[in-house]
């Protein structure tokens, strides 16, 4: 079977996976940024966020399986002609990301000395962690609507606008951060409520685009 080069193809294929690949770059800047924003805090701070961040994770990762499992089923349902289906797909996948990751949420919620203590010894720590660790689990009901209604937006093939949601998503994280850190003087728990602006703003955003695109 011979190949056969199919410039126009190539194009198509390269305009949607270019903004992905943008999109993916993206994404690690909130990491970088939060750790520059709370710096100042002070080193305990810095350590309890690492070790929140490390348990984050893992729901970050169930939460990510399920988002691009949407975009997956989004683009075959659109494929098959059934885009009418999309929202459907997006509640199931909720329903099923639940069903998973509360249970997990719960566990770590009742075993969170524990999980900490598997990072330091320090019963100051561990005391101190307390608040950040509750806010970041919690941040889980958020991020996967979130993530999932992203992801539906990049199955229509729309990846343009799914980087523009997260580049938009990123500067309103960046001024809050900001305001946090030269107008209050918030603790650990309230600089991890960024996470809820960033993660809720992209719902928010991915469902008012597709309900305008009629899906």
């Amino acid at each position: 079977m011979r190949a056969v080069y199919d410039g126009k193809l190539l194009i198509k294929v390269l305009n949607l996976s270019v903004w992905s690949m943008f999109h993916a770059f993206i994404s690690v800047a909130p990491w970088f940024l939060f750790f520059v924003a709370i710096e100042h805090l002070g080193k305990t701070e810095l350590a309890i966020s690492n070790i929140t961040r490390s348990v984050s994770a893992l729901f970050f990762v169930i939460a990510n399986s399920f988002a691009v499992t949407t975009g997956s089923l989004v683009s075959n349902a659109i494929g098959a002609g059934e885009g009418k289906e999309l929202f459907s797909i997006c509640r199931k996948i909720l329903k099923l990301g639940y069903a998973i990751g509360f249970p997990l949420v719960g566990i770590a919620l009742f075993c969170n000395q524990w999980i900490v203590g598997l990072y330091t010894n320090n019963e100051l720590l561990i005391e101190l962690a307390f608040a950040p660790f509750i806010v970041m689990l919690l941040n889980y009901t958020f991020a996967l609507p979130g993530y999932v209604y992203l992801n539906a937006v990049g199955g229509t093939g729309k990846t343009r606008m799914t980087f523009l949601f997260q580049v938009t998503t990123t500067v309103a994280y960046l001024v809050y951060l900001y305001w946090l850190s030269y107008y209050t003087r918030a603790s650990l728990a309230v600089y991890l409520t960024a996470e809820y602006l960033f993660v809720i703003m992209l719902a928010v955003q991915s469902i008012i685009y597709l309900k305008v695109k009629h899906y």
